[in-house]
């Protein structure tokens, strides 16, 4: 993040959630090449992850690749695995009230994939991840705090191996029943 953010993990869209990690670092301007690692539990059923971004001046931007460990969760784009980009993420620019997170409903700005300037390439494990950040960079020479959202969702679980013989059954069912009917018809029209 060019130049410093937080990460939030929740349950709900609309609250900021529990911080998960955040790079800030006083009396320097730039914390951008900076990286978190950090592995939380998710929340059952659905979660949202928050990144809130603060640039103080300059070009801004928001680099990330993101991985789910657990196969229960997927993220917005279907996968394990999340890098920025236009389509899986949104912004907005303003936060109702602290502890809050205002619905993001816009689509990022996209400034070119990893390796672009003036950032550059960084390590990351999505080669596709995109710079992403608000269209609005804000009046006072771009100092602004933006807040990312992207949803984790629950995988459906997989039926028991009962419930697909019993869907069999019925299918078995249903197929001899219109066999039996069709043949019954036929029989009439003769």
């Amino acid at each position: 993040m060019d130049n410093s953010f937080a990460v939030y993990l929740s349950s709900a869209d609309n609250v900021l959630g529990n911080l998960v990690g955040q790079v800030y670092t006083e009396g320097v301007n730039y914390s951008w090449p900076t990286t978190i690692t950090n592995t939380v539990a998710l929340n059952s059923g659905t979660n949202y992850l928050h990144v809130v971004g603060t640039n103080v001046g300059g070009p801004a931007g928001f680099l990330g690749s993101f991985q789910l460990t657990d196969a229960g969760y997927k993220f917005s784009n279907g996968g394990s695995t999340l890098g920025t980009n236009t389509t899986n993420w949104t912004v907005t620019n303003s936060q109702p009230n602290p502890g809050t997170f205002a619905t993001p409903t816009v689509t990022p700005t996209s400034y070119g994939v990893n390796g672009i300037a003036p950032w550059g390439g960084m390590g990351i494990q999505q080669p596709t991840a995109q710079w992403i950040w608000s269209n609005d960079t804000g009046a006072n020479g771009g100092f602004n705090t933006v807040y990312f959202s992207t949803k984790i969702s629950a995988n459906s679980p997989a039926p028991e191996p009962s419930t697909y013989a019993l869907m069999g059954i019925g299918g078995l069912l249903i197929a001899f029943r219109m066999k039996n009917k069709a043949g019954m018809g036929s029989a009439f029209a003769a």
